[in-house]
């Protein structure tokens, strides 16, 4: 059933689908604090959508499940700082890409919002950073790249007092020469913001398209052409598997915003064989498919 500026019990004024008097499909979600445009899921936020908050005053498009942020997202805030990257349960856990209002940028590994792990941050001077990093700092053994052709090391020690460089440069080392650093990546093709080897391959992140392709960006991890993880493609569908040569190849997730999701193996992008289709209210189907084309379906016992 479709509703228009209902007041839901919590105050929350909304417009869209409902089942069993909650928020269920698409919907429009306003409160005093929030406003939420999406998919929803028993009253709660869930696979793909946006969120506006009024209080820290920040837009949030990615993906939900169980009314957090969960999966890929963009947060762009009003004060001009910029993220893209992983969260579970609304933190960012994993890696992404962060851009700062005083210019500066950190392409790396996160711990509870924060730059920890390894990653490489380019100063608003130029000068580029990598190594490691603790709570948004600098912290242990890194390369310091200035003017874009002389490196070499330092170290930063962390104590309860805080941080403090150890000025001077210290002898590079295999330590500090490590095989896989993050970094920026840009041609005619793509924006890349992640990891990559010695050999300047892509191993691991955030992979953004060109205008002319049907993807939109793939987060995930990609060997050559070989890629694994999630793909969001421009009409809005998502799929999660695996892919080669810009082809949907193998066991995967293909999701159909609104509509549901088919979970089988793909065969040169196309459907192949026997699937299985959940639609967007949990009802299940069995599938056969031919070159794409739906030969058969039986409804799965619940």
């Amino acid at each position: 059933m479709e509703v228009k500026n209902k007041t839901l019990f919590n105050g929350a004024i909304y417009s869209g689908n409902i089942d069993n008097n909650v928020p269920s499909g698409y919907g429009i979600y306003e409160t005093k604090n929030i406003k939420y445009e999406g998919y929803f899921k028993n009253g709660q936020f869930d696979l793909y959508g946006v969120l506006y908050d009024k209080i820290i005053k920040y837009k949030y498009t990615g993906e939900f499940k169980m009314g957090m942020k969960n999966g890929f997202g963009i947060l762009e805030f009003d004060d001009g700082r910029y993220f893209e990257g992983i969260f579970n349960n609304n933190r960012c856990d994993d890696f992404g890409y962060m851009e700062y209002s005083d210019g500066e940028i950190y392409v790396g590994e996160f711990k509870n919002n924060l730059a920890s792990g390894s990653g490489t941050v380019y100063y608003s001077n130029g000068n580029i950073f990598t190594g490691s990093f603790k709570n948004d700092k600098e912290c242990g053994i890194g390369v310091i790249m200035e003017n874009g052709n002389r490196s070499y090391g330092i170290k930063v020690e962390y104590s309860e007092s805080g941080y403090t460089l150890i000025h001077g440069q210290i002898k590079l080392t295999s330590e500090l020469n490590t095989h896989m650093v993050y970094r920026i990546v840009e041609n005619n093709e793509y924006r890349f913001f992640g990891m990559i080897d010695k050999y300047s391959n892509l191993v691991k992140g955030i992979y953004h398209y060109n205008d002319d392709s049907k993807f939109s960006l793939f987060v995930g991890n990609i060997t050559n052409e070989f890629k694994n993880g999630t793909l969001f493609l421009k009409n809005g569908d998502i799929f999660k598997g695996f892919y080669e040569n810009n082809n949907l190849t193998g066991k995967g997730e293909y999701t159909i915003l609104g509509k549901g999701t088919y979970i089988g193996e793909f065969i040169d992008g196309i459907k192949n064989g026997e699937f299985i289709f959940i639609d967007y209210n949990g009802n299940k189907y069995y599938h056969r498919y031919e070159n794409d084309n739906l030969v058969y379906v039986r409804e799965a016992v619940q």
